[in-house]
């Protein structure tokens, strides 16, 4: 059995070789002192890297710890226009819609942690009027009878939709993101979120399972 290093990884891997030299710059800036000293320390570190390990190692991370990780990726590595330009306090909100499956470790990954600038701030609310103002929405699987209404509601607004539903692309939904054994993907459609001016940087694309 291979012995382990920092994160659980396997020391020597490739993923736990990343996690050592990619700087936690790539979020932006540092995770919190008090952050590193909880046992969800590494998930912050998670998140800068969270592309880069994603297809070599991620047995040491639950379903949702993973999703928490694709979730703060995407808000890293997706587009919204008017961040560059809004130079105020205003922050990136991030909405949770129905029954929240993250717990606390979402709001580990986001402590302290920037968009262009912007603090990030999770939203929580079970009716999606509740998160017209996110950049970024969750839709849970507890609204599972009522993404069609859901995602209607939204049309025309610069949010970016994720969820863990089924066919949730096929109606309309942006990003889609599935646990395939240990490991979780994520697809991407891209015409809801250019309708409404979102754009993907191309690290997020090559690493999406699939690309419509």
């Amino acid at each position: 059995m291979p012995s382990h290093g920092i994160g659980g990884l396997p020391q020597g891997s490739s993923a736990q070789q990343a996690k050592i030299q990619t700087p936690s710059i790539l979020l932006g800036n540092s995770p919190s002192p008090s952050a590193a000293a909880t046992p969800y320390r590494y998930l912050a570190a998670l998140a800068a890297i969270f592309l880069l390990i994603l297809q070599v190692y991620s047995a040491d991370f639950s379903e949702y710890q993973q999703k928490a990780g694709v979730m703060c990726s995407l808000a890293r590595y997706a587009t919204w226009p008017e961040l560059a330009t809004n130079h105020t306090a205003e922050p990136f909100r991030i909405g949770i819609l129905g029954t929240d499956p993250f717990g606390k470790d979402l709001d580990v990954i986001v402590a302290n942690q920037k968009i262009e600038g912007h603090p990030i701030q999770v939203i929580r609310g079970d009716r999606a009027r509740d998160l017209g103002q996110c950049h970024l929405v969750f839709i849970s699987s507890s609204m599972a009878s009522t993404i069609d209404e859901v995602l209607k509601s939204f049309t025309g607004q610069p949010i970016l939709t994720v969820a863990d539903t089924p066919k949730f692309i096929e109606k309309g939904g942006t990003v889609q993101l599935t646990l395939e054994g240990k490991r979780v993907t994520f697809d991407i459609n891209r015409g809801p979120a250019h309708a409404v001016g979102l754009g993907f940087k191309s690290r997020l694309l090559q690493l999406a399972k699939s690309v419509r």
